[in-house]
């Protein structure tokens, strides 16, 4: 849900953020690079796509071939940094700080560069003979000892770090083996976190939130594992179904709400907040039932909403004579 209302454009702004937009989807870039660029939203940069494509400018196809052909690019730029970096004798962790990736995302780039004879850096995995390999680099223990003391449970290590279930083991047995930790403080970690999370989740779902939103709150965690806690949160008792989707529906009432008084408190009309709702779910009549109610709770007073919209109108006026005595100048 969105949680503002954007500002009102001109045509002639319109027109312009299309005509950057076509420029962007022809590059490849992303709506949210777009939207960064031009700043305005994701899903206006959405609705102006599928007003290009509807009207032959660019096609579906060429859009996804030139994103293709970015990420590629990017990739091969990321691969020349990398190559560079382990040339000049860099760790995983310098590197990560340079390329501005995470570890899960620079190991497997590595290895690849390594089996095509581009690098050289001693690496844990699977030896020619397909076997485990016992030596393990101190970046990647490193990395499994921060994660074991922040509690995370096994698959999220595996999947953040992505190494297989064997390495993880070899890995664990390996930092228990140098007394870097103990079996007791690994359940311990695990357990602090689990509760902890636990009440993060009952919090987050008491103000609405989804699964997947939880998800990016806590981060390092995977959907089985928010789903473990709801459950548990459910078995005893503290929250039902029918409290979180209750939770779900007033904070979209909230959001709703928000985003039509700010939009009556800028001057916009009844028929402006609608149209300037990227969600779809408001038409004119909805914004006129929320604004009476808003009203008669002595939220905004109709004499306000009316000076507002006057006021607004005044404003636009003096801007549009204020441009044309700018072009009398010239």
């Amino acid at each position: 849900m969105k949680k503002s209302l954007r500002a009102r454009f001109t045509d002639e702004e319109k027109n312009d953020y299309k005509a950057i937009t076509l420029k962007g989807l022809k590059k490849g870039q992303t709506f949210t690079e777009i939207a960064n660029h031009i700043g305005i939203s994701n899903s206006m940069v959405s609705a102006y796509k599928r007003d290009l494509v509807s009207k032959g400018e660019i096609t579906q196809d060429e859009i996804d071939r030139a994103v293709r052909e970015s990420e590629n690019h990017k990739k091969a730029k990321l691969e020349m940094r990398i190559i560079q970096l382990v040339n000049e004798g860099k760790k995983y962790r310098e590197i990560e700080e340079d390329v501005g990736y995470g570890y899960g995302t620079i190991r497997p780039i590595i290895q690849k560069l390594e089996e095509e004879g581009k690098v050289k850096y001693k690496k844990a995995g699977r030896n020619a003979g397909g076997e485990l390999q016992t030596e393990i680099d101190d970046e990647l223990l490193e990395e499994c000892l921060k994660f074991l003391l922040m509690g995370l449970p096994p698959e999220s290590i595996q999947k953040n770090l992505n190494i297989e279930v064997r390495i993880f083991k070899e890995i664990k047995k390996k930092l228990i083996a140098e007394r870097k930790i103990t079996h007791d403080i690994i359940a311990e970690k695990r357990a602090e976190k689990k509760a902890k999370d636990k009440e993060r989740v009952y919090v987050l779902l008491l103000r609405g939130y989804s699964q997947r939103e939880i998800i990016s709150d806590l981060k390092y965690v995977s959907l089985s594992y928010v789903q473990e806690l709801i459950q548990s949160l459910k078995d005893e008792g503290r929250i039902t179904d029918e409290e979180i989707k209750m939770a779900k529906f007033e904070n979209n009432e909230r959001e709703i709400r928000e985003q039509i008084l700010k939009g009556l408190r800028n001057g916009y009309t009844q028929q402006e907040i609608a149209d300037n709702d990227e969600t779809g779910y408001l038409n004119r009549e909805k914004v006129k039932w929320y604004k009476n109610k808003m009203v008669a709770e002595g939220l905004i007073t109709e004499e306000e909403i009316i000076f507002q919209i006057v006021h607004q109108k005044e404003l636009q006026k003096d801007m549009e004579m204020t441009k044309i005595d700018k072009n009398n100048l010239y």
